[in-house]
């Protein structure tokens, strides 16, 4: 039941780019020409490439990483058991409170499970038991962190010449 993705052939400065942008974006008056300087390529360029490659699906956004605990959040991840034919309207559902920030079908007897980061312990447990208590959800466990392992998330893109299925 793996969602089918369509990958978009990435040439070998759509491949920098997308590199350079999970690295090198810098703060600053023009992002956009700093990236096209290191890339010796024009901003024009830039932009239309950035611009495509949001169009295509493959960058969903630029936008900072913040650390939600030091901002005083409280941060859930929620493995549910759901009943198979209530899957969708119940991620549906889920993905439609604020605090949601990934929600996700898995293949496993707990076969939705999502995050959360909300503004207090007292909102997260709201979130979690209006979730566990949606029609469909047979059981919730709310899993909480206890140590946060952070990792610097960047995929290694390469050039990729044609297009094909995931």
């Amino acid at each position: 039941m793996a969602e089918e993705l369509s990958r978009p052939a990435l040439d070998a400065l759509d491949a920098q780019l997308l590199n350079a942008l999970q690295a090198d974006f810098s703060i600053e008056p023009a992002p956009f020409a700093a990236l096209a300087e290191k890339l010796g390529v024009p901003e024009s360029v830039v932009i239309r490439r950035v611009e495509a490659l949001k169009e295509a699906g493959v960058i969903r956004k630029i936008g900072p990483v913040l650390e939600p605990g030091r901002m005083g959040f409280v941060t859930l991840l929620v493995a549910m058991k759901v009943a198979p034919d209530q899957v969708e309207a119940v991620g549906r559902q889920v993905s439609e409170f604020q605090a949601v920030t990934h929600n996700y079908q898995r293949d496993h007897a707990y076969n939705l499970w999502f995050t959360m980061v909300a503004p207090s312990q007292e909102e997260a447990e709201r979130v979690f038991k209006k979730a566990a208590a949606l029609p469909g959800v047979e059981a919730a466990y709310p899993l909480p962190a206890l140590r946060r392992f952070k990792v610097s998330v960047r995929f290694a893109v390469k050039e990729r010449k044609g297009a094909g299925g995931a």
